[in-house]
């Protein structure tokens, strides 16, 4: 992946997807990331802080990738640390489908999961 595309001011999060998605153990493809991220003190009681590390985490992404996606919008990928309520900073892919509105551009959460290449579980 290579790319330096501009993350949109406006980003939104369905809390929903946190919680029945990347945090819950049960879900047939978040099972995996329901594993990761409570490694790193994320709780389903709390998905706001979740929402606002995710946030941060694509405005500050080290690497962004803009492409067309199968959805009609574009494709956003942020690759970068997230910041965590434990303190250590895992670095992670967030994907963002980008609608473009009256207003300009809003990016909406797709996905998150673990950059294993450079989140290694420690031994």
């Amino acid at each position: 992946m290579s790319g330096n595309a501009v993350v949109p001011h406006r980003l939104g999060i369905d809390t929903r997807k946190i919680c029945n998605d990347l945090l819950d153990v049960t879900h047939p493809h978040g099972g995996p990331k329901a594993r990761f991220f409570p490694g790193f003190g994320f709780a389903p009681t709390e998905p706001l802080a979740f929402a606002d590390a995710l946030f941060a985490q694509a405005q500050g992404a080290a690497l962004v990738a803009r492409q067309p996606s199968e959805y009609g919008a574009d494709m956003l990928t942020c690759v970068g640390p997230l910041g965590t309520p434990s303190g250590r900073r895992p670095w992670i892919r967030s994907v963002w489908l980008v609608i473009a509105g009256a207003e300009g551009e809003t990016g909406r959460f797709g996905a998150a999961f673990p950059d294993r290449d450079r989140s290694a579980p420690r031994p």
